[in-house]
């Protein structure tokens, strides 16, 4: 890579700083890694859904564990376009095999690796420097040192996002459905809220694992970005990028004006080796001898002169170094800690000590009665107010009048709830049928059976409670006539005549009111 073609700023960043920029390369490059993620990834997504077509929690799972080998393709445009060498989406295509199958993806696979907070780390060092074996331990602590907390919290604000972005796309799923199935849906919350998620269509949790898919391609490629970012954050700490790459421009600018004033740069002189070939020297030795001795003569002669221009050069020499010394920049900077020890005095015994620990102790235990006593009272004055765990008596001599507005008092009922409810339903008065046969059940369950039903209770609580009384063809009944109750006062969908004619056929309790 030549850090000269970087398309970012080479700086030391604080680590959300890093997040920023990585977040803006996302941005930068948003053309080219959704188009590559579209014609790559999705197809093995797509291929992984269908094979798994009944079983979507499988897929589901199967897809968050092959995430991190899906994340080597923006990590690597990415990598690529920073520098200059920008992927578009054919090139991707072409490098897509190469990258799913690249060295060390079984590492990906691992428990160990799957379950790393910092994995937008591991795989830039993995995938982009190659590290492995002895070399990836030392290697990847360098890397953590400067961002390896900020990595595991960004993984933790992935998570947020896709469960955010996966509730976001059930809500624009929903905004197509057409109102006459609105209350299926509420009785599909419901049901999940009674039976599980095991009770769910299975067409359901297919729609649910299409849109994960979804969500979790636009996670990730925001996820690689900010982890990418946070990388090169790091090395340029580690490194000295900016350093590095300040000291190439000003060498291509000094020989851009060494260029420009036509100079050329200093060569050093070759000496050659004399060889036997060569003439002997004019004069001889004597010559030679005389040479010496005039330019020994010389250097004493300019001896006096030279000296003063020297010390005159070293002094300035000095003071250049002294100024560039005081440069800030140079400035070395220390801290001092200065930690004192407390010297251990003899400890003098003190004629009202004992008097002290006496009073000490005494007011503890005061404290601790008053405690007690205050609970106590508390207790006794509020503890009938406590309502009993699930499948405990109602107190008979104060049961509820009336359930969500609707009176369920015997006063109000007929003597015989189901020859009226047929009547009603003969004379077409289906809504006010179905109403007196609810009123009726849950009358039943409060007064006879004292089940411990709230006049602030839903449907879905006076359900949830009747799971206590351990009749089962009772809580099944109950459970048959709140969905008929609902649909026919929420929805103003009626039961047909034999839904009808079930529920008044089946009737557990007694024929009367009460």
């Amino acid at each position: 890579m030549k850090l000269e073609d970087c398309a970012a700023e080479i700086r030391p960043r604080r680590p959300w700083e890093a997040v920023d920029l990585g977040c803006a390369l996302v941005r930068r490059w948003l053309h080219l890694l959704v188009p590559a993620w579209w014609i790559t990834v999705f197809p093995v997504c797509f291929c992984v859904w269908v094979l798994l077509w009944n079983h979507p929690f499988l897929c589901i799972f199967c897809l968050w564990w092959l995430q991190p080998v899906f994340e080597r393709l923006p990590l690597h445009i990415m990598s690529r376009s920073l520098f200059g060498d920008e992927i578009r989406p054919l090139a991707a295509l072409k490098a897509w095999p190469k990258l799913l199958f690249r060295p060390f993806w079984t590492y990906w696979l691992t428990i160990r690796f799957r379950s790393l907070t910092t994995r937008s780390l591991h795989l830039p060092v993995r995938d982009l420097e190659g590290a492995s074996g002895r070399f990836f331990g030392p290697r990847i602590r360098l890397i953590e040192r400067h961002a390896g907390h900020t990595a595991s919290l960004i993984t933790f604000v992935a998570m947020l996002l896709l469960f955010g972005l996966m509730l976001g796309l059930i809500g624009v799923v929903f905004t197509f459905v057409p109102e006459i199935y609105l209350p299926r849906i509420g009785q599909l919350f419901e049901l999940i809220a009674q039976a599980g998620p095991a009770a769910v269509p299975t067409a359901v949790w297919r729609t649910m694992a299409f849109l994960y898919i979804i969500a979790s391609g636009i996670v990730q490629i925001v996820y690689v970005g900010a982890g990418f970012g946070l990388y090169i954050n790091s090395r340029s700490h580690v490194e000295g990028w900016d350093i590095e790459l300040t000291f190439r421009r000003l060498a291509n600018r000094l020989k851009a004006s060494q260029e420009a004033s036509g100079q050329s740069s200093p060569r050093f002189i070759k000496l050659r080796k004399k060889t036997k070939t060569d003439p002997p020297a004019a004069g001889g030795r004597g010559q030679g001898t005389r040479m010496a001795i005039g330019l020994l003569a010389g250097c004493l002669l300019l001896a006096p002169f030279t000296v003063p221009e020297a010390e005159a050069q070293a002094s300035k020499s000095r003071e250049t170094v002294d100024r560039v010394l005081a440069d800030p920049d140079f400035k070395v900077h220390s801290k001092t800690i200065r930690e004192r020890l407390r010297q251990s005095r003899p400890r003098t015994s003190s004629p009202m000590g004992p008097l002290f620990s006496a009073v000490g102790y005494g007011l503890f235990w005061i404290c601790v009665a008053l405690l007690v006593a205050g609970l106590i009272w508390l207790i006794l004055k509020y503890g009938k107010r406590i309502v009993p765990a699930g499948g405990a008596k109602m107190d008979r001599e104060r049961p509820p009048s009336s359930v969500m507005g609707m009176s369920i008092v015997p006063e109000s009922l007929p003597d015989d709830i189901i020859t009226s409810a047929r009547k009603l339903w003969a004379e077409g008065k289906a809504h006010e049928a179905v109403s007196l046969l609810y009123r009726g059940a849950i009358s039943q369950l409060v007064l006879r059976e004292s089940l411990p039903i709230r006049e602030s209770d839903t449907e879905s609580d006076c359900l949830r409670r009747s799971r206590a009384l351990g009749n089962k063809s009772m809580v099944q009944y109950f459970a048959q006539l709140t969905r008929a109750w609902i649909s026919t006062a929420y929805a103003r969908r009626l039961p047909s005549e034999s839904a009808m004619d079930t529920l008044c056929e089946k009737w557990p309790f007694s024929k009367g009111a009460l």
